[in-house]
């Protein structure tokens, strides 16, 4: 009898926890806009955010509670702002107040960065349970799932195909609809990127110190050109690739042959993927610097220096360039002369990249928060 009623005790514990976990809901509608920030970078070749201009944003808005620390770059749309956390958990926010509207919970940490399509979130996990996952927000269903090891880069998305590689070097191009593989590709180290795609042609660096051209359609591999140190930056790319690698060197390559260019030193380890506008290249290092470079030629058009090393990839608008940074501070900086206009610190590093929608910035820190920075006072944006 009283191990029946200790069955009895256990379980309805068992039901009060769960009855207490946040479960999803499915949305009855998800709004997207033109100008959605829907992946890393919000492009697929590293492009800065063209038309769109951030140096009056200099207040915070909201921030709102995360229960784990995250390192990833949210997304958004008209719907709703999307980051996940090393609790497992994607959490969903309303754009102006930051409420939490909704949360997923997968089966294994989020790390990096998710992607938006239409109604479809799709998400990585790791390092327990691995697999890349399509979730339909209106059905609540996975359209697919495909295994992965480790996946430590961004999801990135062109109309039809997902790039992506993870810890065992795998490359993967795959159908964003049903999972399908078209082609995929094993270099000889770790994935720990995102690819940039341009022309055709689909960039990727990896950890055995290459950086690989693949045909976009075929998967057929183009070219190979060796650094000499682990790439764990993404590319970006127009008629040059330019990439930066371990030992703490920028590299402009040609994207038809990957003939070197250029390349420039820091004074630190280079994990920051670069962003390119029409003439520079932004970037930052772990020696503290955020660095603005003639794309032509690798030369220095200036530096700002920061209290903290720079893993994150930065926003770049038309007017003002927007890097985050392990002192736990983000730093808007004027564009042509990389002087301050506005800092913001944290609790914690940021690890996480910036992102900017419909005249705000969003940004998670490892403090366990969102932020919203915008025009806006605080007291007018709670009215």
């Amino acid at each position: 009898m009283k191990r029946i009623i200790t069955y009895i005790l256990m379980f309805c514990m068992a039901a009060a926890v769960l009855s207490c976990s946040p479960t999803f809901r499915k949305f009855k509608y998800v709004d997207n806009a033109p100008r959605e920030w829907s992946m890393f970078r919000n492009s697929l070749d590293g492009y800065y955010q063209e038309g769109v201009y951030g140096a009056e944003i200099r207040s915070l808005k909201w921030k709102a509670d995360l229960k784990a620390k995250s390192y990833s770059t949210p997304v958004a749309t008209e719907s709703y702002v999307a980051v996940g956390a090393l609790d497992s958990y994607l959490y969903f926010f309303d754009l102006e107040s930051g409420e939490r509207i909704n949360i997923y919970k997968f089966k294994s940490p989020l790390s990096e960065s998710p992607m938006i399509s239409n109604k479809i979130i799709y998400a990585a996990t790791g390092p327990d349970k691995n697999y890349l996952a399509g979730l339909n927000l209106i059905t609540g269903k996975y359209v697919f799932k495909e295994e992965m090891t480790d996946v430590s880069s961004p999801i990135i998305a062109d109309d039809k195909s997902i790039y992506i590689g993870d810890y065992t070097g795998r490359f993967v191009c795959l159908d964003k609809y049903v999972g399908k593989i078209f082609w995929e590709f094993q270099t000889d180290g770790p994935i720990m990127n995102a690819p940039a795609i341009k022309d055709g042609r689909v960039f990727v660096g990896s950890l055995d110190g290459k950086l690989y051209a693949f045909d976009a359609g075929s998967g057929d591999l183009l070219w190979s050109h060796n650094l000499g140190s682990a790439v764990m930056t993404a590319p970006a790319a127009d008629t040059l690739v330019y990439v930066g690698a371990f030992d703490g060197s920028i590299h402009a390559l040609r994207a038809d042959d990957g003939s070197p260019v250029w390349s420039f030193e820091t004074g630190g380890h280079v994990l920051s993927s670069p962003v390119i506008d029409d003439d520079f290249l932004y970037i930052g290092s772990n020696d503290k610097h955020f660095y603005c470079l003639d794309k032509k030629n690798g030369a220095e058009i200036w530096s700002h220096k920061t209290d903290g090393i720079i893993n994150s990839t930065p926003l770049v608008m038309e007017d003002a360039a927007l890097i985050t940074s392990g002192d736990g501070k983000l730093y808007l900086l004027d564009k042509m002369s990389g002087g301050l206009i506005f800092s913001y610190e944290t609790e914690n590093q940021i690890k996480s990249s910036p992102i900017y929608f419909n005249g705000n910035i969003f940004v998670s820190s490892l403090d366990q928060h969102l932020y919203c920075f915008s025009k806006e006072s605080p007291k007018s944006a709670k009215k």
